[in-house]
């Protein structure tokens, strides 16, 4: 066994991320092994050691500890998520960038399971200006034609990572690192029409305006690391939250759904894994989250066999614990004794909803059928079929037939023709003097 900075330099590897989408628009004649080989870029140019100062939670979770199936998008399988958005990393261009949005992916859920554990939860997700690494972290994190988690996560660890919403991110590299390329804002008039935004508050002043702003939000951390192996890697997972790892993308390309399991092994692509669960055949597998968008897998996941390091995904994880988030003046800490455990917490409140009367999602269809089964056992009655509209409101005027309401439905009809007309005159009328405003 290697001390943690050992065993994670003697893996370390740059990992590419471009056979997959290369090889989806290739055409049929061109082969795995071909399309591979201008891919694979390997380069220890981004290495990074690990930075360990705690213990890990494979040192202190027991087996036992570890439930049969978990996953943070969906917490006992009632669709309680506490992972951040899909991304897609090849939108609006091309970009070998898998090695940022697996690695970034996997942070913004644990920063915000932190939130969670501290008593803070809320439906707000924070993501991560991945565009601002792939601007400043050329020398340590990777490019468009790939990169490392590891070296992301040093970068974020030496200087932090702006939200996403300090800068969009356009799936290009041949920026500078100028103060506009880590965060910037912009007002629709004045000459110079976007500024850079700092960590520190300022009062921005355009042809006569202000514009007031507290400084940027940001994240770093305080640790990364190196997992691998099944029982590790729940570990880490229950304990801290989703990790990232490599993974070979050629079965990857063709997935569609269910349980995908390859010997293949050769590295070429970067995921988030977020949980684990179980077939119906009793086939383990694992809960990844890709970044080719939801028209990929299942919205954006796949399930990979688990316990026989399918497609590599068991040997080269890795993970990073948050520091603080929030702006300079409003920080949120991260609180290690509280994220320890909510694994725990999480699954009891989750237990407690249901019993209190919330359905797990995948099942609301069936309460809301005649005579479902309610979560305490009893039967649901089916509802009484509500009486026909028109003869009901017919009986309420007086009317005893259908054939003596003739003359009034039409009229009925004949008004509601003219309503119907006039009001298309009114509202063009009132579209052309209001349209005005949608340039603000």
């Amino acid at each position: 066994d290697f001390p943690h900075e050992l065993h994670f330099c003697a893996r370390m590897r740059t990992l590419h991320c471009a056979v997959g989408f290369t090889l989806a628009l290739s055409t049929a004649a061109q082969s795995a092994d071909q399309t591979r080989e201008w891919a694979s870029e390997w380069d220890s140019s981004y290495a990074a050691p690990a930075s360990v100062v705690s213990p890990v939670p494979a040192e202190y979770t027991a087996d036992a500890d570890i439930p049969q199936e978990w996953h943070w998008a969906n917490v006992d399988g009632t669709g309680k998520s506490y992972v951040t958005k899909m991304l897609n990393q090849h939108i609006p261009q091309y970009c070998g960038s898998c090695w940022a949005h697996g690695s970034m992916s996997a942070l913004a859920d644990r920063v915000r399971i932190a939130e969670a554990a501290s008593g803070k939860e809320s439906s707000t997700q924070i993501n991560f200006a991945i565009q601002t690494m792939l601007n400043c972290g050329k020398d340590i994190a990777g490019t468009c034609k790939g990169g490392h988690p590891a070296g992301a996560y040093q970068f974020v660890m030496n200087r932090g990572l702006p939200y996403d919403t300090c800068q969009p991110y356009e799936a290009e590299d041949s920026k500078g690192c100028t103060g506009m390329d880590v965060c910037k804002n912009c007002l629709g008039f004045g000459s110079d029409g976007c500024w850079a935004v700092t960590k520190d508050p300022l009062r921005h002043e355009v042809e006569g305006y202000v514009m007031a702003e507290s400084g940027y939000p940001y994240v770093n951390i305080s640790e990364h690391g190196f997992v691998a192996g099944e029982k590790e890697m729940m570990a880490e997972i229950l304990r801290r939250g989703p990790i990232t790892c490599g993974i070979d993308a050629i079965p990857l390309l063709n997935y569609s759904g269910g349980v995908v399991g390859s010997t293949d092994s050769s590295i070429d692509h970067v995921v988030s894994v977020t949980g684990w669960g179980d077939a119906e055949d009793g086939t383990g597998y694992w809960w990844v989250r890709n970044s080719w968008g939801e028209y990929w897998g299942e919205m954006g996941w796949a399930k990979v066999e688990r316990g026989i390091n399918s497609m590599g995904l068991e040997t080269e994880c890795f993970w990073a614990v948050p520091h603080r988030w929030g702006t300079d003046a409003s920080p949120t800490f991260y609180d290690a004794s509280a994220v320890k455990d909510f694994y725990k917490t999480a699954a009891e409140s989750v237990d407690s909803s249901a019993r209190s009367g919330q359905v797990p999602v995948d099942d609301m269809a069936k309460v809301n059928a005649p005579d479902a089964r309610l979560p305490d056992g009893s039967v649901q009655a089916s509802p009484e079929e509500p009486a026909p509209l028109i003869p009901s409101m017919l009986s309420a005027v007086g009317v005893s037939s259908t054939s003596d309401a003739a003359p009034l439905l039409a009229a009925v009809v004949v008004g509601a023709a003219v309503a119907m007309v006039a009001g298309f005159f009114v509202g063009r009328r009132y579209e052309r003097k209001t349209s005005g405003f949608a340039a603000i």
